[in-house]
């Protein structure tokens, strides 16, 4: 009779605490093995490899290019946001993890890498050499010379302060209107999402968060990070924004302090509790959920999110064009 390896034992531990922990079908309550959970809720490391964000909505599709980060690899070879991995170096990577692709994508400084996308219904194919990047906490510009154009890709760090400061330097350099961009942020801190949309919103309740207990209290703003700005706003969401940026978008919704524009946000609204676990790992628990400030719905679970003010399911591109057409007509 055939042999076959025994599956070490740590992994298969990982594995039944993963397994369990997805067993709850709670966005928020998940494992992260001890490599993972050194990241957690940190400013990414410099690493060397294309400069691209990466995810996977479903398991059943492949790994999408999410982001590009200025300056890097993959922005002067051409990479687009929604291009999607298939192979790396000739291999095929459909049927593997993101973590997986990522570590075949990154490598020695200098080094070279082949990765083809599908784009549409036609693959490209671009040969890359690896250079040392770190991710930006934010990104900010004057889009149409006089729209202040903000982008968070995740919810970390002094995120809020820095977003504060560029938003008072661009106002400074004639933004008559503003675009938050929240589209693909999956979260983070809490304290940083209520500190971001307390940017636009002065006084008022974000979101109410309902524990396990069913107890509900309000998540105010913060009065001291209001920038007073009193001009128009439109906040850029999609099906990839979750947790603290579907807070930010509901705050500012509920309290009239912007237009909400774009596609449905992720409903995975709410806060988990990190557990250390003896393998260095870290087991996060659900502890509350959020419901609308205004309409007292729940945000949380299939189907539900935020619910854009103004549906634009069109390409990204499009999405950030049909808000400066917006905002044109309405400063």
């Amino acid at each position: 009779m055939a042999r076959y390896p025994t599956a070490d034992r740590t992994l298969k531990e990982r594995a039944a605490v993963d397994g369990m922990a997805r067993a709850m079908n709670e966005c928020h309550t998940y494992y992260l093995d001890p490599n993972r959970a050194k990241g957690f809720n940190q400013r990414p490391a410099a690493v060397t490899g294309i400069g691209v964000q990466i995810f996977q909505p479903d398991p059943n599709v492949p790994i999408e290019v999410i982001d590009v980060y200025p300056n890097t690899p993959a922005e002067r070879a051409g990479v687009k946001k929604g291009d999607k991995i298939i192979r790396v170096n000739g291999e095929d990577v459909t049927k593997i993890t993101t973590d997986e692709v990522a570590n075949r994508v990154k490598g020695p400084e200098g080094s070279q890498v082949t990765v083809t996308f599908l784009r549409g219904s036609s693959e490209v194919e671009f040969t890359m050499t690896r250079a040392r990047f770190q991710a930006p906490l934010f990104s900010s510009r004057l889009e149409d010379n006089n729209i202040g154009y903000i982008k968070i890709p995740q919810l970390i760090s002094s995120v809020a302060d820095d977003v504060g400061a560029a938003a008072r330097s661009l106002s400074s350099q004639g933004a008559t209107s503003w675009i938050l961009d929240l589209r693909d942020d999956p979260g983070g801190e809490l304290s940083v999402a209520v500190n971001v949309a307390s940017l636009f919103v002065q006084r008022g309740t974000l979101v109410y968060q309902i524990g396990r207990d069913g107890q509900r209290t309000a998540v105010d703003s913060n009065p001291s990070k209001f920038l007073g700005l009193n001009k128009p706003l439109v906040v850029l969401v999609n099906k990839n924004s979750a947790s603290g940026s579907e807070i930010i978008a509901a705050g500012i919704q509920a309290n009239g302090a912007g237009t909400i524009m774009g596609a449905q946000t992720a409903g995975c609204v709410g806060t988990g509790q990190p557990r250390e676990l003896p393998d260095g790992g870290l087991l996060l628990v659900t502890l509350t959920k959020m419901q609308d400030a205004k309409t007292g719905s729940d945000l949380n679970g299939p189907g539900k999110g935020v619910v854009p003010d103004r549906v634009v399911t069109d390409p990204a591109d499009q999405q950030l064009q049909a808000a400066i057409t917006f905002l044109r007509a309405h400063v």
